[in-house]
């Protein structure tokens, strides 16, 4: 009787550690993308930046990073993910699509730049945050800000690229301005666009109001020696 106990023993044993070995198989993509997730430590910190902003000039290196709150990451994670899905069809881990982000603080809005590269072509893009401290909601629609023709990804570090050295564009790529005089902050956005042989710095001052971002102003301004030259503000 004792022998007919002890091996039913044994079996339960073997079945729970079974079922222990089994759990820890590996999950669906969804659960890789979890592991993706949580390894990626600057979801839940940023760099503190401030206006006017040079990417070369930021120390990317910086460990005194701030803490994002979580309804504000919780909106950072949504646009990475988006940003990363059609890279997930191709096997890709979310953390090859998240570079970094920064955090400008103007009162109680805070402006966050992601900063997210292509994991195929190596393109870094930034996808502009508006977020309200006190209400703790987005404040406006996110937006693209394409700076990949003025800066490259070298050893965790924003580079400027040959090209924005050969132009020799030294503008700040944001900075605040009061454009339409109502006392407000709005945002001065400049890049480079790069197609072909052809060269131009845009210039976009957008402002936010109703919860909604409105264009002030855009300028394109031609680069090259035979270019036209324009005022742009």
């Amino acid at each position: 009787m004792a022998s007919v106990h002890r091996s039913l023993k044994l079996i339960g044993i073997y079945l729970v550690v079974q079922a222990a070995f089994l759990s820890c198989e590996p999950g669906p993509a969804v659960t890789k993308q979890s592991d993706s997730l949580a390894k990626a430590e600057a979801f839940a910190y940023a760099i503190p930046a401030t206006l006017p902003l040079h990417l070369d000039r930021m120390d990317w290196e910086n460990e005194s990073r701030i803490p994002i709150e979580k309804d504000a990451r919780a909106i950072i994670n949504a646009e990475v993910q988006t940003y990363w899905h059609p890279f997930n069809l191709e096997g890709l881990p979310v953390s090859d699509s998240y570079f970094n982000t920064l955090c400008i603080k103007d009162s109680n809005l805070l402006m966050f730049l992601v900063l997210l590269q292509n994991p195929v072509t190596s393109e870094i893009i930034g996808k502009v945050i508006f977020f309200d401290a006190s209400q703790k909601r987005s404040a406006a629609p996110s937006f693209d800000f394409k700076c990949y023709a003025m800066y490259e990804k070298v050893d965790g570090k924003l580079v400027s690229s040959s090209l924005k050295k050969t132009l020799g564009i030294l503008d700040p790529e944001i900075r605040s301005c009061d454009f339409n005089a109502d006392g407000k902050p709005d945002f001065h956005f400049k890049r480079l666009l790069h197609n072909g042989t052809y060269n131009a710095l845009l210039s976009t001052i957008i402002t936010l109001k109703d919860n909604t971002l409105d264009t002030l102003y855009f300028c394109e301004q031609p680069l090259g020696p035979w270019s036209e030259k324009k005022d742009c503000f």
